[in-house]
């Protein structure tokens, strides 16, 4: 399931870095808790004032320290079971209410991610992923919010059960509703009482109703999004040719042999579908924030403001605000300019 953590990165990517006054200690926080989840917190910050520390823990259910270790608990199960860590697979599922009810906060979410990173630095020798993703998500730590952790449950929900999930889930709900309408509609009103049931009981059928139609919108939305990115992205992998690369050449220097019509045509399709490259090919400037973006070839990088002349052989691309595939770039040497 490590595509979702690639999803959640790139959302993060195009992610405004939105900090209220309020929240601006919560990076500190999750790490203090991570850290020791037992001590009492403003503890650990002296320099933050005391009460904003409270009133920020309970905001998030996280006053209490076996709140937090309970926290940390789920959110290390959760880790585990998206990075194949542990294969009980049906505990994501049976605990979903739980993760969704807790994780409604930036600071909860902030936990859970830091937690991931904790966990994926502990079992680098069994995780194929290179030190340059994993420093990619440690620098987009502070833009992971609330509802990329919902994202995270849902999308693990849904690779696990399949897409039809949510109509399976939705028509069991609907089916349970028309049984209590059935019993409703055959209820003898012979009293004052009696009809403020009846009334009382539409009204909890209505708020069910409503619940059903929102879940159902939303897991849709997803269901359809995630299955967009994951086409687009098939489109530009090696065993595809990179066929979105070769187009995007072929637009760009016509003589490459495809037909100039269908290439055209097709390049229109991807403007309207808002499937765009992210860079131009040729020689540009990179800057160490881009490494998310770009699979480089190259000597590292000294410090953040360190730029470097690359080539761009392949421009990345990007849908909406989703990069479903990265550029790929290599360092020119000074004496091969």
């Amino acid at each position: 399931m490590f595509e979702i953590i690639e999803n959640i990165r790139n959302d993060l990517e195009n992610s405004p870095e939105i900090v209220k006054d309020k929240n601006r200690n919560d990076m500190k926080l999750a790490e203090a808790i991570i850290k020791d989840s037992m001590t009492y917190p403003p503890r650990l910050l002296p320099d933050v004032d005391e009460m904003t520390i409270l009133n920020r823990l309970r905001q998030s259910k996280l006053a209490k320290p076996v709140y937090r270790r309970y926290w940390i608990n789920l959110s290390e199960n959760l880790c585990e079971r998206i990075l194949g860590l542990n294969d009980d697979l049906m505990w994501i599922r049976e605990n979903k209410k739980k993760l969704l009810d807790l994780g409604k906060t930036d600071l909860t979410a902030k936990i859970f991610w830091l937690v991931l990173l904790k966990i994926i630095e502990s079992n680098e020798e069994q995780l194929p992923w290179d030190e340059t993703l994993v420093h990619s998500l440690q620098l987009l730590s502070p833009r992971f919010r609330a509802r990329h952790f919902r994202q995270i449950v849902k999308e693990s929900e849904m690779i696990l059960y399949g897409a039809n999930i949510t109509a399976k889930r939705t028509t069991e709900d609907a089916a349970s509703l028309l049984q209590y309408l059935e019993t409703l509609i055959n209820t003898d009103i012979s009293s004052q009482e009696e009809l403020e049931d009846l009334k009382s009981g539409l009204s909890r059928m209505h708020e069910t109703l409503t619940s059903i139609f929102q879940s159902f919108i939303e897991e849709l939305d997803l269901v359809k999004n995630l299955s967009v990115r994951n086409f687009i992205s098939t489109m530009n992998t090696e065993n595809s040719g990179f066929l979105l690369d070769m187009v995007f050449r072929a637009l760009s220097s016509p003589e490459q042999g495809l037909e100039t019509e269908f290439v055209q045509l097709f390049g229109q399709f991807l403007r309207m579908n808002e499937i765009n490259p992210i860079f131009p090919l040729g020689r540009m400037q990179m800057e160490k924030s881009q490494l998310p973006m770009i699979d480089y070839i190259g000597s590292p990088f000294d410090g953040d403001d360190e730029k470097k002349l690359v080539e761009i052989s392949a421009p990345g691309w990007r849908y909406k605000d989703h990069i479903i595939s990265k550029a790929r770039a290599v360092e020119v040497i000074e004496n091969e300019q």
